[in-house]
């Protein structure tokens, strides 16, 4: 999977810049100033972990190379919010919580190759790649505490409402994105839909992991 990975990085650096090698001598010309900026919410796809699927948010903004050709190279910034439900969470052996709502905000690096169709108003698809570093990640939940006898038997439970610090796992996977760029005047009105499918996964026993579809709503400048 990891080589499969590595391949899928290299071919978002090498689909534009096949049979067009006047393209790395212009590449000296870009501006690396954000000429996009995006809105988004998302939902986790995580019922095959056993987790239930929630709403969350994100925000972007990217630069955009070679704007003019049919492929070109996107990359940025992005801080997506995730939110995702467990029934049960194992704390420790004398304890564990119960209805668990976790909340992982992450800033993203992702690239993509955007590779357009059409003249006006464009159809894309834009398949690529991205980092998730943790920057905030929070728990709610109700911890059960259990009480023993001398015997180390289960003699009573204490049960208290439950927030505090989350998981922290830094996340990489592939992403699949398709949307429409509309013109407005000199500008562009984005509209995208894609899937972000991470491979890590955090490494306690909860076998918690992220993967999120999301819709965008974008600017171009």
């Amino acid at each position: 999977m990891k080589k499969l990975f590595s391949f899928c990085c290299l071919l978002c650096f090498c689909l534009p810049a096949i049979g067009q090698l006047d393209s790395i001598l212009a590449a000296k010309k870009f501006s690396l100033a954000a000429n996009e900026f995006s809105l988004s919410v998302n939902y986790t796809t995580l019922k095959k972990t056993g987790a239930e699927d929630r709403l969350g948010f994100g925000l972007g903004i990217y630069h955009c190379f070679m704007n003019q050709r049919r492929v070109n190279i996107v990359w940025g910034l992005e801080f997506n919010l995730t939110n995702q439900f467990k029934n049960h969470m194992y704390v420790s052996h004398f304890s564990d919580d119960h209805n668990v709502t976790l909340t992982m905000g992450s800033v993203s690096a992702p690239l993509a190759a955007r590779i357009n169709f059409g003249k006006k108003i464009k159809f894309f698809i834009e398949p690529g790649t991205f980092l998730d570093l943790p920057v905030y990640s929070r728990i709610k939940a109700t911890r059960v505490s259990y009480i023993f006898d001398q015997d180390m038997h289960i003699s009573g439970r204490d049960t208290t409402e439950y927030t505090g610090k989350g998981v922290n796992f830094v996340n990489y996977g592939f992403s699949l994105g398709i949307g429409l760029r509309i013109p407005i005047k000199k500008y562009e009105l984005l509209i995208k839909t894609d899937y972000k499918y991470g491979f890590n996964r955090d490494p306690g026993y909860n076998e918690i992991s992220n993967c999120y579809l999301r819709l965008m709503l974008g600017f171009k400048i």
